[in-house]
């Protein structure tokens, strides 16, 4: 996973475990604002994924927009 720019929100960490043979995806983002500040930011978040079998591969890539307020 990967931001748009390095401004707010930015990408802290992502974290990918397996249950139940669900692969699951979390990431925390980083919104910052002044004390007092009513400015909002926004990014896309892009997510790339790609899983094989040995015999067939699949890839998927999604822009999730992340708005901070």
């Amino acid at each position: 996973m990967s931001t748009e720019n390095t401004d707010y929100p930015s990408l802290q960490e992502v974290k990918i475990t397996m249950a139940n043979d669900k692969y699951i995806v979390e990431g925390t983002l980083r919104c910052d604002a002044w004390f007092g500040s009513q400015q909002s930011s926004s990014t896309d978040l892009t997510m790339d994924l790609e899983t094989s079998d040995g015999t067939i591969t699949v890839e998927l890539e999604r822009e999730i927009p992340v708005q901070c307020e």
